[in-house]
């Protein structure tokens, strides 16, 4: 049995209490990364935009610097350069950059904005699914601004799951779109057989 004291130890031994909550938490962070790399090289850019922006619930287990290179690259071929420029913005300020590469951020950054405004594209929005919310949001919106409602990701496409039929994995107990699951004998997360 664990005791407060060694959960202390454990914690400042490199394991996060995020991990000792979530058991999952490590297994998601790269399975959406994964994922948006995945539909990046697919050229399935919206929906690599939605795993890429739940990464950066996982700063404690990915790099900031892969995390926002990605978000960055996923909006600048969803022309969401508004996503793009504040990803940007945060690759800029790592405080473990180089100089030299400090200064490549910020000249890549100058040739994408010397040519698109920082603003994103309009897109297709639904209603935050909680009862008194009217509050719109996107594909990749994981949480609502309005009234904070965490919304669930799918696991297949990393888009938030907007009050659609879900499936619930017995195993780990990740969500996917019913229509969407149809297509797989295993958990894309886990991989328990479905």
């Amino acid at each position: 049995s664990s005791s407060p004291s060694s959960s202390a130890a454990a914690t400042a031994g490199g394991v996060s209490d995020q991990t000792l909550t979530n058991p999952w938490h490590g297994a998601e962070a790269y399975h959406y990364l994964l994922l948006a790399q995945r539909q990046l090289m697919r050229r399935k850019y919206e929906s690599a935009m939605a795993a890429a922006m739940r990464l950066s619930k996982y700063d404690d287990v990915l790099d900031a610097r892969d995390v926002y290179s990605l978000i960055a690259l996923a909006a600048y071929w969803s022309q969401q350069f508004g996503i793009c420029s504040r990803a940007f913005i945060k690759l800029e300020s790592l405080t473990e950059l180089s100089d030299d590469d400090r200064a490549a951020y910020r000249k890549l950054s100058m040739s994408i904005f010397s040519r698109h405004a920082p603003v994103d594209e309009e897109t297709d929005t639904m209603q935050c699914p909680a009862p008194k919310c009217k509050n719109q949001l996107r594909l990749w919106d994981s949480t609502c601004s309005e009234c904070s409602l965490e919304l669930p990701a799918d696991v297949i496409t990393g888009q938030s799951l907007f009050g659609r039929d879900l499936f619930t994995c017995r195993s780990c107990r990740h969500n996917a779109d019913v229509d969407l699951i149809q297509r797989y004998k295993h958990c894309p997360l886990c991989h328990n057989t479905i």
